[in-house]
């Protein structure tokens, strides 16, 4: 018994997707079926998700799919990260009573584009062969630093800079935090903040007051939060947070091109 006998019989067997992503360096494992599921060693958690149709040629052509979900769901911690950390999406589908042995992989792709109307997700992912085609430098020649605060090569660990506080008022993206008194303003700037499982990005940071870049699906008055500060990639802001040793920028590059402007 195979996934193609199975799934090539007229009396069809039950059938699952499962979604499997990696936001950065950590992974997450959910599944469009009403319960869990457990697929090599991994526990698929159910949750509302549908995708377009897609077909796979000979031509070897970028295969697209879009996938809704609500924000809450799957892409708070995408939407989170500043710059947005490379997210890679595998969809296998499996035969419900024997998942670890009728399975087989339908879509291995990359997040292009997230588009949000009404707290739903639309996500548009391409297919791995498309990017044979692309050429992405790993680090490249900038006056800021290179890497993400809190990644692997930047070194800290976000945990140790965690800021737990209480919600205030909520106005549209705006949440007054009362706790923040005192704190700088822009400190937050380009942060997070988690609320239980859902992380945003923190667009700006004014006295108590601080904006999310996509609102909070169900959080209210007196609720708890988590603040991780922003870091806008200065060799001063590096400074600031004793790192400076792993800083990846070149911030003496020429304003003006001698080739063109001439020494002075």
């Amino acid at each position: 018994m195979t996934y193609q006998t199975e799934i090539e019989k007229i009396e069809q067997p039950l059938t699952a997707e499962l979604y499997k992503m990696l936001i950065g360096n950590e992974y997450y494992y959910f599944t469009s079926h009403e319960v869990n599921i457990v697929f090599g060693g991994q526990i698929y958690l159910p949750r509302p998700i549908k995708r377009t149709g897609f077909s796979v040629e000979k031509s070897m052509k970028t295969v697209d799919v879009t996938i809704s979900t609500p924000i809450s769901v799957m892409f708070g911690t995408y939407l989170a990260a500043s710059p947005y950390a490379k997210t890679l999406i595998e969809i296998t589908k499996v035969i419900v009573s024997s998942p670890d042995t009728l399975h087989k992989l339908i879509f291995s792709g990359m997040v292009y584009t997230v588009s949000i109307k009404k707290g739903i997700a639309s996500v548009l992912c391409k297919s791995m062969n498309g990017l044979l085609s692309r050429r992405i430098p790993r680090i490249t020649y900038q006056t800021n630093c290179n890497w993400s605060l809190f990644s692997a090569q930047c070194g800290l660990s976000a945990s140790n800079y965690e800021y737990v506080t209480t919600v205030g008022t909520i106005t549209g993206n705006d949440l007054e935090l009362p706790g923040i008194t005192g704190i700088s303003s822009n400190k937050y700037q380009g942060g997070t903040i988690a609320f239980g499982t859902e992380k945003r990005l923190i667009t700006n940071h004014v006295n108590t007051t601080i904006t999310v870049l996509v609102q909070f699906a169900d959080i209210a008055i007196g609720n708890s939060v988590i603040l991780y500060p922003g870091c806008n990639g200065s060799p001063t802001a590096c400074a600031s947070f004793g790192n400076k040793l792993k800083f990846m920028g070149m911030p003496h590059i020429p304003t003006k091109n001698a080739l063109l402007w001439g020494f002075r």
